[in-house]
């Protein structure tokens, strides 16, 4: 995995301020996380980067029930 593949998958998870919030689900620093831009990514990233998708999209999924409880459904039926 390249840096520049590990960015684009960051950014779609955590936003433009990425760094911080992988490096705490890595378990490694933000300097490892830039480190990684000269010298490469580690090889094994992209096996723990996958249960970071996998964790964030259930997170992402719950919150999306949240707000179907709040609103009523996937239409919002509340104002």
């Amino acid at each position: 995995m390249t840096y520049d593949q590990l960015e684009q998958i960051a950014v779609g998870l955590f936003g433009l301020q990425w760094q911080k919030q992988l490096a705490d689900r890595l378990g490694v620093s933000k300097h490892t996380i830039q480190n990684w831009k000269r010298q490469g990514v580690a090889a094994w990233v992209p096996g723990k980067l996958l249960r970071v998708i996998e964790c964030r999209t259930a997170e992402v999924l719950a919150t999306r029930e949240k707000w179907y409880e709040f609103t009523g459904g996937p239409y919002g039926t509340h104002n």
